[in-house]
């Protein structure tokens, strides 16, 4: 029942003025919810997993449990129903490790249940369902008690899952994971590092901007976990020179790492005692080629001893590379060749990813002369390409020359590269392109000249103009030429004759000097029957 009043104020005093009431009837109903499971230290003091929270606790983070021992955690199962529920813990991951549940208030042990493979809480006693629920809204603690894989093959690093079901409702689930690490006696973590929290864990881009080889700095602490036990040497191993590490990946190899104590002095090996605990300062160095990704190496702590056996801790650490913006890069593999018209022919050329992370390309190839075409070849039919980081891929260009091609002629044509992602796009300035000249030769002067006669240039139709308008004045003045030559041959026959003339007119009249005068008329010759020299024209 819900009682609403109203107060006023009445003749100047306080008073209720209004009173009401609504009932509501509630009726309990049996409705499950996933359990709420959290994961924590011994002592109760570091949260580990939550189901509620799945993100807010790294699970990758290792939790040290000892190789020869059972290493307690606790286990905390929130009854989130309505009403009372049980519950059935399932080890989905386990790592080859052995594992234990207590209940933390009686001590008594939660044995597997041979029927199914899991723990049922609250337990049934003798196997028989005893009817035992957890309430509503109360809060099992359990004790979860891990001892790791005694095989030294067997990974240091394993991951724990658990599923926790409700009975009341089997598809009502929640898991939580967390991940432990086995240690023999000896221990180490990361302390401080360049850029926070999580400790192990570096961004390079905040560590160490804009540097060609990034540098990080971080310091650790190692512990000895033992007790009662006289101190033990320890070696310290470069981890670019450490097996693991290689086999992950041989670029590690070219890392450089310079460990040093607080004095600045290089440190290969410590001593330390039961409990005891030193700290060095490591200073690793990149190269300039890192594939983008999380990238972990170990720094090893490893007794020195000559058993065959010797104890031994491996410190994982994290360098977390970001992916560059696209690099790309064309260049041409085979030399450029004379082309003939109606050919077709393959340059063979490769791009360049110098990124530092996978790049899907699209390849294209780009010619604006009608009639040629220029196309990519040699990828399975798809101009799409996948190159891996400082990695490179090898294509065809394919060139068409069309008929009509004339000698000389030179092509532009433009190769592309332009980087593609699902995510987001690219500016034209991550586009790679290269340009080249195709260059059409023909080797015999009539292919040259049918060629230039079937398909005249701009300038093969001037000159055709001009050298028409050259050549009629030129037979014009060769006709003219043979004319004015019979001319001057006439004209010179007629001199020839007139001297030949006179001669013989001299030769008479040596001649005639024994003669007697000639006879002549009395009567003169009119006038205007004689020429003188000045009216004969000549032409």
């Amino acid at each position: 029942t819900i009682r609403v009043s109203a107060e006023g104020i009445v003749n100047g005093a306080e008073a209720f003025v209004d009173l009401d009431e609504i009932v509501y009837n509630l009726e309990e109903t049996d409705v499950y919810t996933p359990p709420v499971v959290s994961i924590w230290s011994d002592d109760h003091k570091v949260p580990i997993a939550n189901s509620s929270r799945p993100g807010s606790i790294d699970s990758t983070i290792p939790r040290f449990v000892n190789h020869d021992e059972f290493n307690p955690f606790i286990l905390e199962i929130f009854n989130s129903a309505f009403g009372p529920d049980s519950f059935r813990i399932d080890v989905l991951k386990r790592s080859k490790s052995l594992i234990r549940i207590f209940d933390n208030s009686t001590n008594e042990q939660i044995t597997e249940d041979p029927g199914d493979g899991t723990f049922h809480y609250p337990p049934d006693p003798n196997g028989e369902e005893s009817g035992v629920q957890l309430p509503r809204f109360q809060t099992a603690e359990l004790r979860l008690e891990i001892k790791p894989s005694l095989d030294r093959e067997d990974s240091d690093i394993a991951e724990i899952q658990l599923e926790i079901t409700s009975d009341g409702n089997s598809n009502l689930t929640s898991l939580v994971t967390f991940t432990v690490q086995r240690t023999f006696g000896i221990r180490a973590e990361v302390s401080q590092d360049c850029d926070g929290t999580p400790l192990g864990y570096m961004r390079v881009s905040l560590c160490s901007p804009d540097s060609e080889r990034p540098e990080l700095e971080f310091r650790t602490r190692i512990t000895n976990s033992m007790s009662d036990q006289p101190a033990v040497n320890w070696l310290i191993q470069d981890p670019s020179s450490l097996k693991k590490n290689l086999d992950l990946n041989q670029a590690y190899g070219q890392w450089n790492f310079n460990i040093r104590n607080s004095d600045g002095e290089a440190v290969p090996r410590i001593s330390l005692g039961s409990g005891e605990f030193t700290e060095l300062f490591v200073t690793a160095t990149l190269t300039n080629q890192v594939v983008s990704g999380n990238h972990t190496i170990y720094l090893r702590v490893i007794e020195d001893t000559e058993d065959s056996n010797p104890r031994y801790f491996d410190l994982p650490i994290t360098f977390d590379i970001e992916p560059l913006p696209p690099n790309l890069q064309i260049l041409q593999v085979s030399p450029n060749s004379l082309l003939l018209p109606g050919e077709e022919y393959s340059i063979q050329m490769k791009v360049k990813n110098l990124g530092n992370s996978p790049q899907t390309v699209l390849l294209g190839a780009d010619v604006e002369q009608a009639e040629w075409k220029a196309e990519i070849g040699g990828l399975s039919g798809s101009p799409l390409v996948v190159i891996d980081p400082f990695d490179e891929t090898g294509f065809t260009l394919i060139i068409t020359v069309p008929d009509s091609a004339r000698n000389a002629d030179t092509i532009p044509i433009s190769v592309s590269a332009s980087p593609l992602d699902t995510e987001q796009s690219f500016p034209q300035s991550y586009t790679a392109k290269l340009s080249l000249n195709a260059v059409v030769e023909l080797s015999s002067i009539s292919d040259i000249l049918i060629s230039e006669i079937v398909n005249p240039r701009p300038i093969t139709l001037v000159i055709l103009v001009l050298s028409t308008f050259l050549i009629i004045p030129g037979i014009q003045f060769w006709f003219n030429r043979r004319r004015w030559s019979s001319q001057m041959e006439y004209i010179e026959a007629l001199n020839s004759t007139n001297a030949s003339s006179e001669e013989n007119e001299e030769g008479l009249e040596k001649i005639d000097d024994s003669l007697p005068p000639p006879v002549t008329s009395s009567q003169e010759i009119n006038d205007t029957e004689r020429y003188e020299d000045d009216d004969i024209e000549l032409i």
